[in-house]
């Protein structure tokens, strides 16, 4: 359910279709590097993940988040 939600968000910033978002690996992932992010859709991703489960992220662990969200690590 997580994962689905988080996957809803990087459609919602990139534009782009499932089946994208499906086929990348969020444990080893780089949002900005692999997927093509920059860095104001990092930061509307990041916006609506703490709106979408009522959290604050700290801004300086934003690389340990999403692994941690998706995978349970």
């Amino acid at each position: 359910m997580i994962k689905e939600k988080i996957v809803d968000l990087l459609i919602d910033v990139l534009g782009v279709n499932s089946e994208f978002c499906n086929e990348l690996n969020f444990a080893e992932g780089d949002l900005m590097k692999d997927i093509g992010m920059d860095s104001l859709q990092l930061i509307n991703f990041f916006m609506g993940i703490e709106d979408e489960f009522d959290i604050e992220i700290d801004k300086e662990w934003t690389d340990l988040c999403i692994p941690f969200m998706l995978n349970g690590k």
